[in-house]
């Protein structure tokens, strides 16, 4: 997925293994906490694996906690 304004990538979805994944851009300071705080967060898994997260929509616990994931990627990019 591309940010309107930019064309960057926010978001990269796909399908492995029966289960829906997300890859998003995250802060880079919050990256560790998110992946110690949920079992579905993981590092990512494409890019630069750096300044990205791997979420399993799959077994993630909150719609809402997806919500503002992709809600921070897509404001990173807008640069």
């Amino acid at each position: 997925m591309r940010h309107a304004k930019t064309g960057r990538i926010f978001a990269l979805v796909y399908a492995q293994d029966e289960h829906l994944y997300v890859d998003l851009k995250q802060n880079l300071a919050d990256i560790e906490e998110l992946v110690a705080l949920s079992p579905a967060i993981t590092m990512g898994r494409h890019f630069d694996k750096q300044h990205w997260i791997t979420v399993d929509v799959t077994t993630l616990s909150s719609k809402a906690e997806l919500v503002r994931l992709v809600a921070v990627s897509y404001r990173l990019t807008d640069d």
